[in-house]
């Protein structure tokens, strides 16, 4: 159990790795759930697709459709569902910044959504943010680049603007900038669901 209040509840071992690593981790807090998926493989809508479940949109042409990670958010007590996507790149902040991050929006928000199979609908809605991670180089002082992150929605001075995008460094001397994005990102999605129980809450960590 993590300091915060989060609890490891399960995971599953990643085939492609000889069941070395996880490929799903999951973490709960009161009613609220987070899944951390290791590439999952997004596919097209098919009548076998679960409810809530990232769907591919079939019109876009790529193969490849695997985020490195995604992070679902589930409030159990009402079912309502959040889904934050991150792409590791390895490039320099510049090309980060200027392509790759477009790239992604373009194909893991435009063309991908979320089938809600209650109201019978694929949507976008439930897609908050699109993170793009790459390592910072040593002698610079690591930066989020290209961010729109809801600054202002977050302090109660105006609307929060989704989804969420950036670039996030990662420095072989500390991953604490990236950990904090991501903690905002988090309390921005839990607000968006009307959770204000954590609205202070902090990324889980496994036990």
């Amino acid at each position: 159990m993590s300091e915060d209040g989060w609890k490891f509840t399960d995971s599953s071992l990643s085939e492609e790795f000889e069941k070395l690593i996880p490929d799903v981790m999951t973490f709960e807090k009161g009613q609220m759930k987070i899944t951390l998926s290791y590439e999952p493989n997004i596919l097209t809508f098919s009548g076998r697709t679960p409810h809530m479940e990232l769907v591919k949109l079939s019109e876009y042409s790529g193969s490849n459709w695997r985020p490195d990670y995604t992070m679902r958010v589930e409030d159990m007590s009402n079912n309502l569902v959040r889904y934050l996507i991150l792409d590791a790149k390895y490039s320099s902040p510049y090309w980060v910044e200027n392509t790759h991050i477009k790239n992604l929006y373009d194909k893991y928000y435009e063309h991908m959504a979320v089938f809600d199979k209650l109201r019978n609908c694929i949507s976008r809605n439930e897609i908050m943010s699109v993170f793009a991670i790459f390592p910072e180089a040593l002698d610079r002082a690591p930066r989020a680049v290209n961010m729109r992150f809801p600054e202002f929605g977050l302090d109660g001075r105006g609307p929060m603007m989704m989804p969420m995008l950036a670039g996030l460094p990662i420095s072989l001397e500390t991953d604490a900038l990236m950990e904090k994005w991501l903690d905002k990102a988090l309390r921005a999605i839990m607000l968006s669901m009307g959770t204000t129980l954590f609205s202070e809450t902090t990324l889980p960590a496994a036990a």
